[in-house]
Protein backbone atom coordinates (compact mmCIF):
# COMPACT_ATOMS: atom_id res chain seq x y z
CA UNK A 1 0.00 0.00 0.00
CA UNK A 2 1.44 3.64 -0.96
CA UNK A 3 0.10 6.60 0.29
CA UNK A 4 0.46 10.08 -2.10
CA UNK A 5 -0.11 12.01 1.63
CA UNK A 6 -0.33 11.55 5.46
CA UNK A 7 -0.98 14.20 7.58
CA UNK A 8 -0.24 14.02 10.91
CA UNK A 9 -1.69 16.05 13.56
CA UNK A 10 0.29 16.53 17.03
CA UNK A 11 1.23 19.42 19.10
CA UNK A 12 4.78 17.82 20.05
CA UNK A 13 7.22 19.66 17.02
CA UNK A 14 9.59 15.97 17.66
CA UNK A 15 6.71 13.60 17.66
CA UNK A 16 5.89 15.72 14.16
CA UNK A 17 9.41 15.65 12.73
CA UNK A 18 10.41 11.87 13.89
CA UNK A 19 7.22 10.52 12.66
CA UNK A 20 7.41 12.53 9.00
CA UNK A 21 11.05 11.20 8.76
CA UNK A 22 10.11 7.77 9.62
CA UNK A 23 7.31 7.79 7.05
CA UNK A 24 9.26 9.48 4.42
CA UNK A 25 11.88 6.79 4.51
CA UNK A 26 9.71 4.16 4.76
CA UNK A 27 9.26 4.55 0.65
CA UNK A 28 5.51 4.11 1.56
CA UNK A 29 5.13 7.47 1.89
CA UNK A 30 5.27 10.52 -0.83
CA UNK A 31 4.47 13.52 1.33
CA UNK A 32 3.55 14.41 4.66
CA UNK A 33 1.56 17.39 5.76
CA UNK A 34 1.97 18.46 9.76
CA UNK A 35 0.01 20.61 12.03
CA UNK A 36 0.35 21.05 15.83
CA UNK A 37 -3.09 22.34 16.35
CA UNK A 38 -6.32 19.77 15.43
CA UNK A 39 -7.79 22.97 14.98
CA UNK A 40 -5.71 24.39 12.06
CA UNK A 41 -6.06 20.80 10.50
CA UNK A 42 -9.81 20.83 10.17
CA UNK A 43 -9.55 24.34 8.59
CA UNK A 44 -7.46 22.48 6.43
CA UNK A 45 -9.33 19.44 5.42
CA UNK A 46 -12.72 21.66 5.03
CA UNK A 47 -11.38 23.86 2.75
CA UNK A 48 -8.69 21.73 0.33
CA UNK A 49 -10.37 20.14 -2.69
CA UNK A 50 -8.28 17.93 -4.57
CA UNK A 51 -5.52 17.48 -1.72
CA UNK A 52 -7.35 15.64 0.77
CA UNK A 53 -5.01 13.18 2.90
CA UNK A 54 -4.92 9.27 2.48
CA UNK A 55 -4.05 8.67 6.13
CA UNK A 56 -4.31 11.06 9.12
CA UNK A 57 -2.22 10.24 12.11
CA UNK A 58 -3.99 11.84 15.26
CA UNK A 59 -2.71 12.65 18.44
CA UNK A 60 -5.13 12.27 21.44
CA UNK A 61 -3.91 14.90 24.33
CA UNK A 62 -4.04 17.71 22.65
CA UNK A 63 -4.50 21.76 23.77
CA UNK A 64 -7.44 23.71 22.10
CA UNK A 65 -9.22 20.49 20.72
CA UNK A 66 -8.33 16.90 21.39
CA UNK A 67 -8.44 13.76 18.77
CA UNK A 68 -12.00 12.87 19.98
CA UNK A 69 -13.05 16.64 19.60
CA UNK A 70 -11.50 16.50 16.41
CA UNK A 71 -13.17 13.33 15.40
CA UNK A 72 -16.33 15.21 15.85
CA UNK A 73 -15.62 18.11 13.27
CA UNK A 74 -13.98 15.66 11.07
CA UNK A 75 -17.30 13.51 11.14
CA UNK A 76 -19.28 16.58 9.40
CA UNK A 77 -17.04 16.87 6.17
CA UNK A 78 -19.08 14.96 3.39
CA UNK A 79 -18.49 11.41 3.44
CA UNK A 80 -17.43 12.19 -0.43
CA UNK A 81 -14.66 14.04 0.50
CA UNK A 82 -13.00 11.49 3.47
CA UNK A 83 -13.56 8.36 1.66
CA UNK A 84 -10.76 7.54 0.75
CA UNK A 85 -8.82 8.89 3.99
CA UNK A 86 -8.48 6.22 6.95
CA UNK A 87 -7.70 7.86 10.71
CA UNK A 88 -5.09 5.84 12.94
CA UNK A 89 -4.78 7.30 16.79
CA UNK A 90 -1.27 7.82 17.44
CA UNK A 91 -1.39 7.79 21.45
CA UNK A 92 0.88 7.98 24.18
CA UNK A 93 -2.33 7.39 25.93
CA UNK A 94 -2.69 3.89 28.16
CA UNK A 95 -6.18 5.22 29.35
CA UNK A 96 -8.28 2.66 28.65
CA UNK A 97 -11.52 4.83 28.24
CA UNK A 98 -9.21 6.67 25.19
CA UNK A 99 -8.47 2.96 24.10
CA UNK A 100 -11.99 2.11 24.02
CA UNK A 101 -13.11 5.20 22.51
CA UNK A 102 -10.74 5.33 19.64
CA UNK A 103 -12.05 1.14 19.15
CA UNK A 104 -15.72 2.69 18.77
CA UNK A 105 -15.63 5.49 16.51
CA UNK A 106 -16.04 4.79 13.16
CA UNK A 107 -13.67 6.75 11.63
CA UNK A 108 -10.84 4.94 13.27
CA UNK A 109 -9.09 2.49 11.58
CA UNK A 110 -7.20 1.22 14.51
CA UNK A 111 -4.90 2.96 17.96
CA UNK A 112 -1.08 2.85 17.63
CA UNK A 113 1.22 3.80 20.44
CA UNK A 114 4.03 6.27 20.48
CA UNK A 115 6.00 6.24 19.30
CA UNK A 116 5.75 5.43 15.65
CA UNK A 117 8.74 3.19 13.93
CA UNK A 118 9.23 1.13 11.00
CA UNK A 119 7.74 -2.03 12.21
CA UNK A 120 4.45 -0.17 12.64
CA UNK A 121 4.51 1.66 9.47
CA UNK A 122 5.08 -1.54 7.74
CA UNK A 123 2.81 -4.23 9.35
CA UNK A 124 -0.01 -1.87 10.10
CA UNK A 125 -0.37 0.69 8.08
CA UNK A 126 1.23 -0.69 5.04
CA UNK A 127 0.27 -4.34 5.03
CA UNK A 128 1.38 -6.36 2.38
CA UNK A 129 -1.59 -6.83 0.26
CA UNK A 130 -1.45 -10.60 0.71
CA UNK A 131 -1.91 -10.20 4.22
CA UNK A 132 1.30 -11.63 5.71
Amino acid sequence: MMYSKVMLIDDNDLDQFVNSTLLKKSGFVDDTIGFVSAIEALEYLETVEDDFPDLILLDIKMPEMSGFEFLDRFAKIPDSRRAGSCVYMLSSSNDPVDLQKAKESPLVSGYLNKPLNPKIIEDVLCPKADGN
